[in-house]
């Protein structure tokens, strides 16, 4: 039972079923009316978009596309008749007065119409037109319509999963870089490719952002909704702010780090610390984090004071290596702090009460 569900889960989501139902619904349609059914089905499959806004939007570009494409498949059809420089015309004009009239969204299903038109146009070429007009408008028409009404994505519970993963991700890239660099090593290649699937993470989260807000312009929402996806959102947030500084890590020498044994100690401690906090992103950061970043803060300051002194032996940097890495370890903390307030906003009562230094 729990390897179907998980079957279930993986093959059966919302997007396939009412692929399923626009296709069954274009089909029958044109069927009473006795239309050819592939070009509206094909249509009903291509113009299917993850939310009812983009079908919307993109269908209002693909009708008229469509139309130039039908038109342009049956000129060349009746100047050349059904030869390979037929299809090479029909489909580079097609794309070149799609792109002019700015209906980019409308290009694929345009060049799909005009190309499948050329075999099977007869000698009524007007009537061939309003018929492939009509059926590519059926399944444009049940797609929208499906989209809009059937099982609407919920993609809050999907960023949520997302920025979840991303958190566990996040912590492990800053435990390792970290070691690596306080061991003097350049990154390696798994780190490299941790991050860079970190990075491909946050852009389909920002992306499913994206696409709750436009879903939610055609339908109704909780106020409950709203606030966990705004706080999903912020989340997110964080995390992109996290990330950025993360990628400080990996844009310097190592070879110059020149960190006392004390302070290698100091960050050895702060760096597990820092990675759970990450990890477990909905708990309280630990005093034991706040007594160490302050030592680092200091740290900071003493390092920052003599890097600012100038060299007249060699060129003049303003921030050493070892003030980029305190500094983005400092960065991410204040990040944390703020996520905490998110999870745990203080009450008058709280506030009187600082945390421990």
């Amino acid at each position: 039972m729990h390897y179907w569900r998980k079957i279930k889960r993986r093959f059966i989501g919302g997007r396939l079923i009412k692929t399923g139902i626009a296709v069954l619904l274009t089909a029958f349609v044109c069927g009473i009316f006795d239309l050819p059914q592939a070009f509206a089905v094909i249509t009903a499959i291509v113009t299917l978009e993850p939310t009812a806004a983009a079908s919307i939007r993109k269908g209002a570009q693909r009708l008229p596309a469509t139309v130039i494409g039908a038109a342009l498949a049956m000129i060349t059809v009746y100047l050349f008749g059904p030869t390979p420089v037929t299809y090479m015309i029909a489909s580079v004009l097609t794309l070149y007065f799609c792109n002019i009239l700015r209906l980019r969204d409308g290009m694929l299903v345009a060049t799909i119409t005009a190309v499948a038109m050329i075999p099977t146009a007869s000698d009524h070429y007007f009537l061939t037109f309003v018929e492939r007009v009509g059926t590519t408008f059926i399944g444009l028409a049940i797609s929208t319509v499906i989209n809009l009404t059937i099982l609407p994505p919920k993609f809050s519970s999907l960023l949520a999963e997302q920025n979840r993963k991303m958190f566990v991700e996040t912590a492990e890239i800053f435990e390792l870089r970290l070691e690596e660099v306080m061991n003097g090593r350049r990154p390696s290649a798994q780190v490299m490719e941790k991050y860079h699937q970190l990075e491909s993470d946050l852009e389909r989260a920002i992306q499913l952002s994206y696409y709750q807000q436009e879903e939610w312009k055609y339908h109704k929402k909780k106020d409950t909704e709203v606030r966990r996806f705004t706080r999903e959102q912020r989340q997110l947030h964080f995390l992109e702010r996290i990330s950025y500084h993360i990628n400080r890590l990996f844009n310097f020498e190592t070879d110059d780090c020149t960190f006392t044994k004390e302070e290698v100690q100091l960050i050895g401690e702060i760096i597990p610390a820092m990675s759970q906090t990450i990890h477990h992103f909905g708990e309280r950061i630990s005093d034991e984090q706040f007594r160490l970043i302050e030592r680092l803060d200091r740290c900071f300051w003493k390092k920052r004071q003599h890097a600012s002194r100038p060299n007249i032996k060699k060129y003049h940097h303003h921030f050493s290596t070892d003030v980029i890495i305190i500094f983005a370890l400092l960065s991410i903390h204040d990040v944390l702090e703020e996520l905490e307030e998110l999870h745990f906003p203080e009450q008058p009562e709280q506030q009187q009460t600082p945390r421990p230094s």
